[in-house]
């Protein structure tokens, strides 16, 4: 018979976020890792013409999130609360909901319309979205050739 920890599951989360906040803060310069930040799992899905970045905020309304954009990098950031027990002696027996502030900077492989961007918030997803921009630079274009009198 064997006996597994109470919450393996609860230990494997959070490492896994823990993890994904270690990259993110060695990717991004972030100075320090606060115990009460959380990170929202992310999603970025790429089509022809847009670029979409959904992430999970469940819980949280539109006046507790900030998305912004510089270059490719998307940054959202927000806090979440949970409210203590009204009852009087009450106290939590277990505390698994995320809560406290974050800060998730995705970093886009494709340039983006910053200016056309559009963000939407429903049923706890976050969604945002960019219209690509196509890359110009590297297609060959004919010069009309001035002619100077002589």
């Amino acid at each position: 018979m064997s006996i597994k920890p109470p919450h393996t599951a609860l230990v494997f989360s959070r490492l896994e976020d823990l993890n994904r906040g270690l990259v993110e803060a060695l990717e991004t310069g972030v100075e320090s890792l606060d115990a009460s930040v959380w990170i929202p799992r992310v999603d970025v899905i790429e089509t022809a013409e847009s670029i979409f970045v959904l992430a999970e905020v469940p819980g949280l309304s539109k006046e507790r999130l900030e998305v912004e954009i510089e270059g490719r990098t998307v940054t959202i950031a927000g806090s979440k609360e949970v409210e203590s027990p009204d009852e009087p002696g009450a106290r939590f027996a277990c505390m698994e909901r995320a809560r406290g502030q974050f800060v998730r900077r995705i970093r886009l492989q494709h340039l983006v319309d910053s200016h056309a961007g559009a963000a939407r918030l429903g049923h706890g997803v976050l969604e945002i979205e960019f219209p690509r921009i196509t890359e110009q630079r590297n297609r060959a274009i004919k010069l009309p050739i001035e002619g100077v009198e002589d």
